[in-house]
This record gives structure tokens, C-alpha cells and sequence, in this order.
């Protein structure tokens, strides 16, 4: 019988922090992720007979519009607003309350990807993605993009337009079209992304010492990063993995005592990451978050 060797304990106890924390914590999410499903099919059928619920693709609803053209309806923004709710949403009156802007900016129609970019129809749609500056390149006039250097993690957050039916990073001519400063921009793809990282996230790791994960698989999990300072009070602190976009992991403090399993679990992470994927990794080594900001450990 072959045992495990030493690398082998030390993911096991990384992945030990994590397990019992995350999946407590996803269990209960993906219970609230299809009760909403089912709760606005329910009423979008109901007070909008027009717009038709057809089914469900990777947990979005797919929609036939009143023009007969289908479209995928995203639940991200929804899950995180209601999961920011207390008790995650446990009050009916408090996601109808959410219910009521998701089904206000789907009837409006969100913006198609031939429609010219606005900030009046284009604005709720910004994000923030993490990318390696390097991988920034040479870029050409037409096609360059607006970005926020993050210098002490070698990375850059440029922005991107996640509408319904594609997603493409914003060039300096979206910008011009747009009318906003790269400040404002910035502040706004916070702003859409923020709902979708529930505090209680951030409130286990450092009441309870454990470990939780960020994979929604939207490409913006290591973009989440972003929102854990104004998460923490002056003082506290934690660590965080992001080994690529599709994965933000948050840690004890206490774990940079232990450095071989952080090396360790990072690169079982980046050994999970899928080869055929296009986009980069971002980081092999631990991030210090406090409520001033991020270093590498």
C-alpha cells in the first residue's frame, strides 16, 4: 500500500482549512441560487406574459423576448444581491426588492453587441478583470485598453462589458463614447460587481479561522479580490489566492506561519486550472489583504 507522500499532507491540510467552511457556505448558496430561479420565473410569467422563461443554461435563465430573439439572462448580479441580503435573503420582501431591478433592466432590454456604446445603456454593464501587465503587450491605438495598475501585484484590472449576450473588454474608444474618466470607470465596475461578494464570506475566515472560495466561473472571481479591503476593519487582515481569474480563495492570516502548504495548495490550484483555457494565470504567491490594500507575502 503507497502512502502519501509530504507534498500530498500539506494540500490535504490547506484543502481541510477550506472544505468544511465553503461548503457549508455553498450548500446553503446554491439553495438560494434556484429559489430565486424559481421565484422570478414565477413572476416574470406572472406580471410579464410577454417575455417567456424557455429554461436554465449554467444557472442564468434563458428568456424569449418579445421580438422572438432569445437571450441569456444572467443571475450573477441577482445571486450576489440577494446573498448580501441578512440571513441571505431570508425575507421574501427583501428579494422581491431585488427582483424588482432585475426585472426593470431586463425589460428595458439590455444593449446588444452592435448597439453604440453609451453611458446611459452601457454603465450597468461594466466589470473589472484581472489580467498580468505583461500580458497587456503592445497595444495599437484603435484597440487599446483603459487599466488601473496594481504595481505590488504585478497586475492590471481592465473593464469589460459583460452583457447578456457577449463580453469584451473596453478599449480607450469605449471610453471616449462612454464619456467617463478611467476613475469613473473604475468606481463604476466596482459598483456592479460589489453585490456579488457576501460579506459573510469575509466575516468567516476571520471570526472563524476558516477558509472560503470564490469559483461562480463568470471570470470575475479573482476580480472579487478587489472588494475584500473595504471589507476589513483597520487591523485585520488575510491572506488570498488567486491563481487565475476563475478563482479567488480567502485565508487565515495565521497561514503565513505555514508557508510550505500555502506553495503548496497554489499549486494544486493552478494544477486544477484547465490547460485548454486561453486567459493567463495571474498569481503563484500569497496576497496580504488589509483594509489599505494588497502585498505579495
Amino acid at each position: 500500500m503507497l502512502g502519501i507522500p509530504s507534498w500530498g499532507w500539506a494540500i490535504l491540510a490547506l484543502a481541510a482549512v477550506v472544505a468544511v467552511r465553503a461548503g457549508l457556505f455553498y450548500s446553503r448558496f446554491r439553495r438560494m441560487c434556484r429559489l430565486v430561479r424559481e421565484e422570478l420565473t414565477e413572476r416574470l410569467q406572472r406580471e410579464h406574459p410577454e417575455i417567456r422563461v424557455e429554461g436554465e443554461r449554467l444557472g442564468n435563465l434563458v428568456v424569449r423576448m418579445p421580438d422572438g430573439t432569445e437571450r441569456l439572462w444572467e443571475m450573477t448580479d441577482v445571486y450576489g444581491a440577494v446573498a448580501h441580503l441578512p440571513g441571505m435573503g431570508s425575507d421574501p420582501a427583501d428579494r422581491a426588492k431585488v427582483y424588482d431591478g432585475a426585472i426593470e433592466m431586463l425589460v428595458r432590454a439590455a444593449p446588444t453587441p452592435t448597439d453604440p456604446v453609451t453611458r446611459a445603456t452601457h454603465e450597468p454593464y461594466l466589470k473589472p478583470q484581472l489580467v498580468p501587465v505583461a500580458a497587456l503587450g503592445e497595444q495599437s491605438a484603435g484597440e487599446a485598453l483603459p487599466y488601473h495598475e496594481l504595481p505590488d501585484l504585478g497586475l492590471a484590472i481592465i473593464y469589460v462589458l459583460d452583457l447578456p449576450l457577449r463580453r469584451r473588454p473596453i478599449t480607450e474608444a469605449d471610453r471616449d463614447s462612454l464619456g467617463m474618466e478611467l476613475r469613473d470607470l473604475h468606481l463604476a465596475a466596482l459598483d456592479n460587481l460589489r453585490g456579488s461578494l457576501p460579506r459573510e464570506m469575509v466575516a468567516g475566515v476571520l471570526e472563524e479561522g476558516s477558509g472560503a472560495a470564490s469559483q461562480a466561473g463568470d471570470t470575475f472571481d479573482a476580480a472579487r479580490l478587489l472588494l475584500v479591503p473595504e471589507l476589513l476593519q483597520p487591523g485585520e487582515e488575510l491572506l488570498a489566492l488567486i491563481p487565475h481569474r476563475d478563482m479567488l480563495l480567502l485565508l487565515p492570516a495565521s497561514l503565513r506561519e505555514e508557508p510550505e502548504k500555502l506553495e503548496e495548495g497554489l499549486r494544486a490550484l493552478q494544477g486544477e486550472h484547465s490547460p485548454e483555457c486561453s486567459h493567463p494565470p495571474l498569481l503563484d504567491r500569497p496576497v496580504r489583504v488589509t483594509a489599505e490594500g494588497f502585498e505579495i507575502c
